[in-house]
């Protein structure tokens, strides 16, 4: 049948029943452009889809190689010919915290040119980019020992972001957001403008230039960043990095908690202005450089500004640090240090020395009070200074870390005692400070020692060793009043004084604060002195002249004002303990009479005392028999109270005038009775 209906048709179409090819030709063409129409279609909105794509948070950690939600993306822009566009851009920290946000991102190139040219670098422009600072506050181990191995090494082997890929980049209207750890805002910054730019070409180089701009709110000036790093080619690989930054009454504010705990909560900088130059070259088979100048001031005291320059070289070969220069100046001080660090790998020795040209009186500060409030220093500035000693040392034998200072003054005051323009060389190990005289004068003697102030114990003791202190120092009333008074509790409060003394103290240590466990002795020497009463004194006195109005018959009167104690020469020997001094027979010479002290003064001024006084030969030259009985005789009083208000039982005066009347009385009766018996012979 299907042959007949062929030949049945006209002849005209009988070719047209018999094509079967050319409709399957028909076909694949209908498929080829409805294949071309849909890759077109694909082509076409690709980047829309990629934009998509873009927002995810699995495609941005496959792209970025960073964990999901670590990269944010708000809306992906992407057109052939146009450049991509990224908008509300973050970037968070592992605890989802954002650490920079950006409003836009574009690039200056299209994505078509990103595909047919994908080595022609990255140029980028961020605009609104917001970064967050978090800024730690220092914890209590901070500004202990520092490894100072550790610290080089980590210098000579950080690696740094490597540079590349090529990359053109610039940021505007970008903001700087100051947090504390608890995500309270200390400060913002606003405005700042920024370019970095990296090549490939001779090994390496990138460009950083960024800008604040002043700010009326908080009344800040300009401050301009720029930094060029760059790596030479070939297997040395020297690295190189220079930084400049000026600025102009820059906000100190977020710096805060770091000033207060060096520079303690007294510190009042707020603001600063002037310039930091750095050049740090790095060789990883040689080692690094470091040159540095800065100049601050702060800009609401004209008078402080602060000038620093330093210039050292650390040597892999030799294995130190050399420090050629350390610079730094401070309105009415001045630093110079030279020297070097070796074996920094083992025992570190360190040699530096200097010069410093300060005041000096900040040290006082570091005196325990119950020293700082018996000292007054006028003109005090610091000269000499070195550093020597082993900062990690391995054995005994190594010396340890040990610094000196000369310090110097135009006048010093100190336990009632004076000493014009000297010198003293202070040295610092293991926190014990030992303090020599370069030739020190003192009320017109010599000191000679002082003793070791250690404060590497808690509380801080003074350490004495064997030997004179002070040698031929004159004698004064300040003197007297001030710490002799314990020695030699007659001459407490004197109103004058003269005549010359020295001090040699033992082995012994005071406890500052806790004297009840210190234990000093020493031997006072006294001589050629003259000395007005205090009110100890006067005491005795009146009771001398007692005596010798009983012995003498004559007139004791008034003594204070026409005698003196006289120390012809005197060796007291004393002893600090239990809060009280002790002291054995110190004498002194009134009319004649050498009234000699025995017992003890607290350092709470309280008085435990013997007096003793012998009947001198010279009031017994003319005197009866009945009197030269009294020869060798000595009246002993006792004394309690206080230095000013001292309290002498006077009773055994009394007692030796009666017992005087009692031999004058019997010599009387029996010169009556034997007158009688020569009459009635």
């Amino acid at each position: 049948m299907v042959n007949e209906a062929a030949t049945a048709l006209p002849e005209g179409q009988q070719g047209t029943a018999t094509s079967r090819p050319p409709r399957k030709r028909k076909g694949w063409s209908r498929f080829f452009w409805g294949s071309l129409v849909i890759l077109g279609g694909l082509f076409l909105f690709l980047p829309t889809g990629l934009g998509y794509l873009a927002t995810s948070p699995e495609a941005l950690a496959w792209i970025s190689g960073q964990p999901a939600g670590r990269v944010q993306v708000g809306k992906a822009m992407l057109g052939w010919q146009s450049p991509i566009l990224l908008r509300d851009v973050v970037y968070n920290d592992d605890k989802g915290r954002p650490l920079a946000q950006v409003d836009s991102v574009t690039t200056r190139r299209s994505f078509w040119d990103f595909l047919t040219k994908p080595k022609g670098g990255l140029q980028l422009t961020l605009d609104g980019l917001r970064l967050t600072v978090v800024v730690e506050n220092p914890g209590a181990g901070e500004g202990g020992s520092i490894d100072l191995h550790h610290a080089v090494q980590s210098v000579q082997k950080q690696a740094l972001p490597a540079i590349g890929p090529e990359m053109d980049l610039t940021i505007t209207n970008g903001v700087i957001e100051f947090r504390t750890p608890e995500q309270e805002v200390i400060e913002v910054w606003k405005g700042w403008n920024a370019t970095y730019q990296a090549s490939l070409s001779g090994g390496g180089k990138q460009t950083i230039q960024a800008t604040l701009p002043p700010s009326t709110e908080l009344q800040t000036g300009e401050l301009v960043l720029s930094l060029d790093r760059s790596i030479s080619e070939g297997p040395a690989r020297q690295e190189t990095a220079s930084l400049k930054v000026q600025g102009d009454r820059v906000s100190l504010r977020p710096a805060q908690p770091w000033l207060i705990h060096f520079l303690g909560p007294q510190q009042a900088f707020h603001q600063a202005s002037g310039s930091i130059q750095a050049l740090f070259e790095r060789n990883p088979e040689a080692g690094w450089q470091l040159v540095s100048t800065v100049a601050v001031q702060d800009p609401s005291h004209a008078a402080s500004k602060i000038d620093a320059s330093v210039e050292c070289r650390y040597a892999v070969a030799e294995n130190q640090i050399s420090l050629a220069r350390f610079d730094a100046s401070a309105p009415g001080a001045a630093l110079q240090a030279r020297g070097v660090i070796s074996d920094v790998s083992g025992q570190q020795m360190v040699d530096l020395a200097g010069r410093v040209e300060t005041p000096g009186s900040p040290l006082l500060d570091l005196l325990p009070e119950e020293i700082r409030r018996e000292v007054e220093i006028t003109g005090m500035k610091i000269s000499e200074i070195t550093l020597q000693g082993a900062l990690a040392p391995k054995t005994p034998e190594t010396p340890p870390l040990s610094g000196s200072l000369v310090l110097q003054w135009e006048q010093v005051a100190a336990y009632g005692m004076q000493s014009p323009a000297g010198a003293l060389r202070v040295s610092l190990q293991n926190g014990r400070i030992v303090s020599t005289p370069m030739n020190v004068t003192v009320n017109g003697g010599r000191l000679l020692a002082l003793p070791v102030l250690d404060m590497s114990v808690q509380p801080a003791v003074v350490r004495f060793q064997p030997g004179v202190m002070l040698e031929n120092v004159t004698l004064t009333e300040s003197v007297c009043r001030n710490w002799m008074k314990f020695v030699s509790p007659v001459l407490a409060d004197a109103t004058s004084a003269e005549g010359r003394f020295t001090l040699a103290m033992g082995e012994g240590v005071y406890v500052i604060g806790n004297p009840e466990q210190t234990q000093l002795q020493g031997t006072l020497t006294l001589f050629d002195g003259r000395v007005t009463p205090g009110p100890l004194a006067v005491q005795i006195f009146s009771h001398v002249g007692q005596l010798e109005q009983l012995v003498r018959k004559i007139g004791g009167g008034d003594l204070r004002d026409t005698t003196l104690l006289e120390i012809p020469q005197e060796d007291v020997n004393f002893v600090l303990a239990r809060s009280r001094v002790f002291h054995d027979e110190f004498g002194v010479m009134i009319r004649n009479m050498r009234v000699a002290t025995s017992g003890s003064v607290g350092l709470d001024q309280t008085l435990d005392l013997k007096v003793m006084m012998p009947i001198p030969d010279k009031w017994l030259e003319n005197a009866g028999p009945i009197l030269q009985a009294l020869r060798g005789e000595a009246i002993e009083l006792l004394v309690q109270g206080t230095l000013q208000n001292p309290q002498v039982d006077a009773r055994p005066v009394a007692e030796f005038g009666k017992r005087i009347g009692a031999k004058a009385a019997g010599g009387l009766i029996e010169k009556l009775i034997e007158r009688r018996l020569q009459r009635g012979k």
